[in-house]
């Protein structure tokens, strides 16, 4: 794949991460050691409620004011 082909279709590759997760997925559950087990993915953006600090200070504002 090259950067032409993802942000042409970016939705095409969807497919392919599903499988790729199903198969990591089947993997963790068969694993008995929790040190070798993989890191699991979302296909999507997880919304999140927790708070977000943002670090104001002059190089920041003065970067805004631009």
């Amino acid at each position: 794949p090259t950067t032409e082909n993802i942000t042409a279709s970016p939705t095409s590759f969807i497919p392919v991460l599903k499988m790729i997760l199903a198969f990591i997925e089947a993997e963790c559950k068969t694993c008995t050691d929790q040190t070798k087990i993989q890191r699991l993915f979302s296909l999507v953006p997880l919304p999140s409620y927790r708070w977000r600090h943002i670090t104001i200070n002059d190089k920041s504002i003065l970067c805004l004011s631009r």
